[in-house]
């Protein structure tokens, strides 16, 4: 009789515990159909970006790498890692490592450690941190930090500007990620090429960007995103930003002794802007000689010769062999962009060796030296 009563009690815990389940998966169900991210890539941003937005704080880590062409007066690379918090919306601290070029190091007096703060809309930078030393940069016209960081900026541009594609889903240390990539039009493109903009005047038209950021599904809060941007003939430039601890409690406020940093006097203005005009020329000179090395080489496909010149000759003299022979391949021949203070030069004996030549000129006042590019010599 006993036995009987509990099978009976058994069997309605089963049932029971049989609804229960199918309740919760049910609802768990609907819940990840209604509470999941939409299916059009820009709504299912936009969510995100709302998300983002909501958070009180966020812990980021920023790795950019930059690599300049051989080609380039300025050339050298560059890593920076940078680590730090974030207190919504746009107050920060963050630490700095930077590798490189040893000429970052020597001629531009580069840190290879920094902390840099923005706090109530003011930059502060510290080169020394043993010594607890901010740089108040207020009064610095156009200051531009070595580095961005506010979370948003990639995201509205893209949602904006972009075309936006959702790609694979990724699985990052266990965790599924939604990718979203963006891709720019010509005429957005140089708006998103904001660091590289420092290093050249003008954006040339075949640079190009590519964009993509991770999505936590769960959190539908970014994880990470990257931007890689190449700049055709000069270098390119990656950053990588990811980010974690969203909403924990930080405090971001100026500790350490400050001092205002100095405006540079019109003396150093003067000079710095003749140096930018000496690299700027350099490095035209060199896309120059590039350019008459590509003509040459048509040149010999089309006649299996190069031109020939017994004595150096002007390039741009339209008298000259090598000019007749280059010009049908060039839009325009180069002139050096010194005017007549300077001048490519050709040699060719035999029709089988040539030498073009031109001039770097010195940013410290000392004398010019030749640089040149052979039929075997691709770089300077």
């Amino acid at each position: 009789m006993f036995l009987k009563k509990r099978k009976i009690k058994t069997g309605k815990a089963a049932l029971i515990g049989f609804v229960i389940i199918m309740v919760i998966g049910l609802g768990m169900y609907v819940y990840q159909k209604f509470d999941r991210l939409p299916d059009d890539p820009k709504a299912a941003l936009k969510v995100v970006l709302k998300e983002m937005k909501g958070l009180n704080s966020v812990h980021v880590v920023v790795s950019k790498s930059i690599e300049t062409s051989e080609n380039i007066s300025t050339s050298y690379n560059l890593k920076m890692l940078s680590e730090g918090d974030i207190a919504l919306p746009d107050s920060y601290k963050v630490f700095l490592k930077i590798d490189g070029s040893e000429e970052i190091f020597e001629n531009k007096e580069f840190p290879r450690e920094m902390g840099m703060m923005f706090v109530n809309g003011t930059y502060f930078t510290s080169n020394d941190l043993s010594q607890n030393i901010w740089q108040d940069q207020s009064e610095i016209k156009d200051f531009q930090p070595v580095s961005l960081f506010n979370p948003f900026d990639l995201l509205e541009f893209s949602l904006e500007k972009a075309q936006i594609v959702r790609e694979k889903d990724d699985i990052i240390d266990g965790v599924e990620y939604a990718h979203y990539s963006f891709s720019y039009s010509d005429e957005n493109k140089s708006q998103i090429i904001k660091p590289f903009s420092l290093m050249v005047p003008e954006i040339p038209d075949d640079s190009n960007v590519r964009a993509s950021v991770w999505v936590s599904k769960s959190k539908k809060l970014v994880y990470k995103q990257k931007a890689e941007v190449v700049i055709g003939g000069l270098g390119k430039e990656i950053v990588e930003t990811t980010f974690s601890n969203y909403n924990w409690p930080v405090n971001i406020q100026m500790s350490g002794e400050t001092v205002k940093a100095k405006p540079p006097s019109e003396e150093e203005l003067n000079q710095e802007a003749k140096s930018d005009e000496i690299e700027k020329r350099n490095d035209q000179r060199k896309q120059d000689l590039l350019a008459m090395k590509e003509a040459l080489e048509m040149y010999y496909g089309d006649n299996h010769t190069y031109p020939e010149s017994l004595e150096v000759s002007k390039v741009n003299d339209e008298n000259s062999e090598v000019f007749k022979a280059i010009s049908h391949y060039l839009k325009e021949v180069p002139k050096d962009p010194s005017g007549d203070l300077y001048f490519y030069g050709y040699k060719c004996e035999g029709g089988e060796q040539y030498e073009l030549t031109g001039v770097e000129e010195s940013v410290d006042g000392g004398a010019p030296k030749v640089i040149t590019l052979t039929q075997r010599k691709e770089y300077f």
